[in-house]
């Protein structure tokens, strides 16, 4: 935010002092700022939303990478490491995708930028050969010198307002995360005061799955664990290729 008011404030001067040295200027200035709005406009929510895409297809590549880095053991015990990279270059893929993309329209914002600079300058000359007779020479090289950085200065502010709002996905994934995803009903799980009374643990028809979507893993378990019992934990191995 610092560097997009530097870079407005750097315009919005430059435009000014051209304004005031030609005021004539202002009729070529006029179309050209419009053409500027719908351009950057354009951009905006082109960057806006590649910058979405991006973060979306980044998240799955490193939760990808996590879990194949604590599951190494495994997948070498069933050689499985060929399928594993393919999966983890077809993400890389993916996410490269909106990347190359957000270039792309860099480059297009640009050139349409750059035309628009050169514009400013072509009629900012020309209104000093039309006034030529009625303005000092000495502004009017000062004004043509300063047009020559319009281009930098309007890339700049959209460059920058457009990275300031890109950068905001982040604080709308944290607003999404905390308010939006649904959350299982509280009801009834609080525990009483005096919880728990004795040492045991009743289980009744327990079922279980791991999303609202997918199937039930534990179907109707019952377990009863009397007061004074030892536990065990039973680790049941289930082959890769089920799992993944």
């Amino acid at each position: 935010m610092q560097m997009l008011f530097n870079n407005l404030g750097t315009t919005i001067s430059i435009l000014g002092f051209m304004l005031y040295v030609a005021p004539i200027f202002g009729v070529a200035l006029v179309p050209l700022l419009i053409l500027y709005y719908f351009v950057q406009q354009f951009y905006r929510s082109t960057s806006r939303e590649l910058k979405r895409i991006d973060s979306i297809t980044r998240s799955p590549l490193y939760a990808n990478f996590t879990e194949t880095m604590q599951g190494l053991p495994t997948i070498r015990a069933y050689n499985e490491q060929a399928r594993f990279i393919k999966y983890n270059q077809f993400l890389i893929d993916e996410n490269n995708r909106p990347q190359h993309l957000q270039i792309t329209a860099q480059r297009w914002l640009g050139l349409r930028l750059e035309s628009i600079g050169a514009f400013l300058v072509l009629f900012d000359g020309m209104a000093g050969l039309l006034l030529k007779n009625r303005i000092s020479p000495s502004l009017l090289g000062l004004s043509l010198s300063y047009s020559l950085q319009v281009t930098s200065s309007l890339n700049g502010v959209v460059r920058q307002f457009s990275d300031t709002e890109v950068h905001m996905n982040s604080a709308e994934r944290l607003l999404y995360y905390a308010n939006d995803i649904e959350i299982e009903d509280q009801k009834g799980l609080d525990a009483p005061k005096e919880w728990p009374q004795h040492g045991k643990i009743e289980l009744k028809n327990l079922t279980m799955k791991y999303a609202p979507h997918l199937p039930p893993v534990l179907h109707n378990i019952n377990l009863d664990f009397n007061l004074m019992k030892k536990l065990g934990l039973w680790v049941v191995l289930v082959p890769v290729n089920r799992v993944l």
